[in-house]
């Protein structure tokens, strides 16, 4: 919010201390304005430029939010995968097992 400007007691026109008080009120009333705005939406900012740093770590969060969401989402595929994938490997194990006893028993018949 806006400092509270004194008016001079000096020679000034009557113009410019109607001016300067027309001025803060309108600088207060916006400000009250803004107030309002952060009050009701809950959110400090609203543009960017209102606070460039803050911004920059907003978007620097969402970025990283973001990031580990999709990292999260790659694991839970890679787990389904290699759980696919160790099936099929064990089911190709029992099979060359299978294959190797009848190798065997083939062979013991041949003798």
């Amino acid at each position: 919010m806006s400092n509270i400007v004194p008016i001079p007691t000096g020679r000034v026109s009557d113009y410019f201390v109607r001016q300067r008080l027309v001025n803060q009120v309108e600088s207060d009333d916006t400000d009250l304005f803004q107030l309002q705005n952060q009050i009701s939406t809950g959110q400090r900012i609203t543009l960017p430029s209102q606070d460039a740093p803050a911004a920059l770590r907003a978007i620097s969060l969402q970025r990283s939010i973001a990031q580990n969401t999709q990292l999260q989402t790659n694991v839970a595929g890679n787990t389904t995968t290699l759980g696919t994938v160790s099936s099929t490997l064990n089911s190709v194990s029992t099979l060359l097992n299978n294959v190797l006893g009848i190798a065997v028993s083939a062979a013991d018949t041949t003798t």
